[in-house]
């Protein structure tokens, strides 16, 4: 299983390169760092979450997966209204490239880790637990770095809040389990 997640951010950035191409995008997509690049903090982070997440409670496993695509599917309509603002993710209004539609499934997937690893952790496993905690920290907050540079150094409110609230819930994790350094 942990190979699996291993592969999810490298299948989902080279199936995101290959349907760029195929869409005359390529050029959008590498200009997104986030996804070109910082994406690929998601390999070291699956595995320590994988490893530190108790993946038995089924109930919440699912719960998650319903809130993920949920919360995927809704930021990504809402990105599919502008167009000119998320050129590798949205063809026209309203409809996205095939990339898009990758990248909201590789969110789905990354949120429900995320969710899990705050909500269902194994308490043997701190260690892991710490560290897939500051991978997050460091994505959240170079996620903000990340905008400024896709956005003609702007930062637009969603990706401020994004990446501050996710380092801040996160750390506030990390401090209210006893595990912080």
């Amino acid at each position: 299983m942990v190979n699996i997640l291993i592969s999810i951010p490298i299948i989902a950035f080279l199936s995101q390169l290959l349907f760029s191409a195929y869409e005359n995008n390529t050029k959008a997509f590498i200009k997104n760092y986030t996804i070109s690049i910082l994406d690929f903090i998601f390999i070291p982070f699956n595995v320590y979450a994988y490893n530190a997440i108790y993946w038995g409670n089924y109930r919440l496993t699912i719960g998650l997966l319903i809130l993920s695509s949920l919360g995927s599917l809704y930021t990504h309509y809402n990105w599919s209204k502008e167009p000119d603002r998320h050129k590798h993710i949205v063809k026209s209004y309203k409809r996205l490239h095939i990339s898009g539609y990758i990248h909201a499934i590789f969110c789905i997937v990354e949120m429900l880790i995320i969710g899990m690893l705050v909500l269902s952790y194994r308490v043997d496993r701190i260690l892991e637990y710490k560290i897939a905690g500051v991978i997050l920290i460091i994505y959240f907050l170079f996620s903000i770095v990340s905008s400024y540079y896709v956005h003609n150094r702007k930062i637009y409110m969603e990706d401020l809040l994004r990446g501050v609230l996710g380092g801040i819930i996160i750390g506030l994790t990390l401090i209210i389990r006893g595990i912080v350094f």
